[in-house]
Order: C-alpha cells, then sequence, then structure tokens
C-alpha cells in the first residue's frame, strides 16, 4: 500500500504534501522496484533519472523526475521521458513517463 497519497496537477505532474527526504527515497525505490537503473541521484538538486533499455538503443529509454518544493511541506514532482542520444519519434518516452507516474502513484 502508498503511503502517499498524491494529486495530480497534470498529464506529467504530481503534488504532494510530504517529507522531502522520504519522498525522494520512496520514488527512487519505486523507478528501482520497476526496472529501472538509477542514472542521476541528486536530492540537493531535486532530480532522479532511471533507464530502461529500450530496442537496439544502447542508453535506453530515461525517465526523469523533477522535484520542487512549492512551500514546507508541498512538493511538485514533474515526469518527462525521452532518449539520452536521439529524438523521440515515436512518443515513447511521454508514454514511459506517463507509465512510471503511475507506478509511483501506487
Amino acid at each position: 500500500m502508498n503511503k502517499f497519497n498524491f494529486e495530480q496537477v497534470s498529464d506529467e505532474t504530481l503534488r504532494i504534501e510530504a517529507n522531502y527526504g522520504e519522498l525522494f527515497t520512496e520514488v527512487k525505490s519505486k523507478l528501482e522496484n520497476s526496472g529501472g537503473k538509477i542514472k542521476k541521484d541528486s536530492a540537493s538538486e531535486g532530480i532522479l533519472e532511471a533507464a530502461w533499455r529500450y530496442g537496439i538503443n544502447p542508453f535506453g529509454l530515461r525517465v526523469t523526475v523533477n522535484f520542487r518544493t512549492v512551500n514546507d511541506k508541498t512538493i511538485e514532482l514533474s515526469f518527462s521521458g525521452g532518449f539520452k542520444d536521439s529524438f523521440d519519434t515515436t512518443g515513447a518516452g511521454r508514454k514511459k513517463a506517463t507509465e512510471v507516474m503511475n507506478v509511483v502513484m501506487g
């Protein structure tokens, strides 16, 4: 069961009132549990990036989660997806970002 209650603000953004450190750790865990390999992990910068194997692309499909503190307890998470060194002409990045966002929401 998910201990966080997210509010979906847009197709790519969630909002929540939570402890930043606990939330960051939980989102990182969910990225790893869904098969993602963490590529960037910086709580101080508010960024998590994970990669999934995707076809023949050697660098894979990546999803980035940006954390933005709105006030003392409110945090917004923005999800974006794409490839490190190629263009996403099929929409696979956006689809993966939405999939990961749903996993995080629980």
